[in-house]
């Protein structure tokens, strides 16, 4: 899954919460949230736990493309 880079230090911004802090509520890896802000692809749950922590739904933070494999991916599992 890809979060959009922008949207995510945006609202990290909007939040006052550092790197640091959002290592400390998410409980990930500074590397991990580093790769993030990156923007590099990132599991799942990793994406759910930022978007948590800074308060948005995913859907706010994902980047398009994203949101249509996510789709794609469960209309696929249906059939």
């Amino acid at each position: 899954m890809k979060l959009d880079r922008v949207k995510v230090i945006s609202q990290m911004a909007k939040n006052n919460l550092t790197c640091k802090e959002l290592v400390k509520k998410t409980g990930l890896s500074r590397i991990t949230v580093t790769n993030v802000r990156k923007g590099r692809s990132c599991a799942r749950s990793t994406a759910y736990a930022i978007a948590s922590a800074i308060g948005v739904d995913i859907s706010e933070i994902m980047e398009s493309n994203s949101i249509r494999d996510e789709t794609h991916n469960a209309n696929a599992t249906h059939d």
